[in-house]
């Protein structure tokens, strides 16, 4: 992409900061017990939705920060895809290390979200543009630069706060 560095990491940490704040908004809304609540379809809870959120948060803060070993140098020949987004499947199974508790309640949701999005925006914010282009991490939908990595989460939350929404209609 061809935007500023500022301008990119900004729109990245905007779209996040509003899609978080507002799955905290639909948790802090329901009863301890609609939290729980499993919809019709078997689905996650509205609580572990929001676990499930400040996980892959968390996850993807070490991968962008470098606390974990995720993002890893790009290879020569990458370049990136504008149109990865494109490729997010409608609804995918989750990795073995962002699968939630069963017992995930709303108030443990709520705790981890802040906390999660506080590690996610610090880690985005500190990018540099060097790392944010020339690291890559391995997605459902491809290789993506650590721009992508930043740019994704605001999607995925948004993502789940529509399953939230379904979750709670359907029961």
């Amino acid at each position: 992409m061809t935007q500023p560095h500022d301008t990119r990491i900004r729109a990245a940490l905007d779209a996040f900061t509003e899609a978080n704040a507002a799955l905290a908004a639909q948790l802090e809304a329901l009863t301890d017990e609609a939290a729980v609540r499993r919809p019709a379809d078997g689905g996650w809870s509205p609580a572990q939705i929001g676990v499930h959120v400040a996980m892959v948060n968390e996850g993807f803060a070490g991968a962008i920060s470098g606390a974990s070993p995720r993002a890893i140098p790009a290879p020569e020949w990458f370049t990136e895809d504008e149109q990865a987004f494109a490729r997010i499947p409608t609804r995918a199974q989750t990795s073995p290390q962002f699968e939630p508790p069963a017992t995930a309640t709303r108030g443990e949701a709520l705790a981890r979200l802040p906390s999660s999005g506080a590690t996610f925006s610090g880690a985005v914010a500190g990018l540099t543009p060097e790392r944010a282009s020339a690291y890559c991490i391995e997605a459902r939908i491809g290789l993506i630069n650590l721009y992508q990595a930043a740019e994704l989460m605001g999607r995925h939350t948004r993502r789940h706060n529509d399953q939230v929404k379904r979750a709670v209609a359907s029961v």
